[in-house]
């Protein structure tokens, strides 16, 4: 009986660090994602400004 609760609290400590393990993972993939949509928020923001501009010198052009 002491073998098998031995066995058994490897195994949830086994279990709790490969837990750990993948939720660490998981916080740096969000971390990078993050760091992802910054970027393209700030690249959207760049091309609206461009967009704006080009808008802005097209509008003297008569068709």
């Amino acid at each position: 009986m002491i073998t098998r609760i031995a066995t058994a609290a490897e195994q949830q400590s086994s279990s709790s660090t490969e837990i750990t393990n993948k939720v660490g993972n998981i916080n740096e993939i969000s971390h990078k994602n993050t760091e992802d949509l910054d970027e393209i928020n700030s690249s959207a923001d760049e091309l609206n400004t461009v967009v704006t501009e080009l808008k802005r010198a097209v509008s003297v052009f008569k068709i």
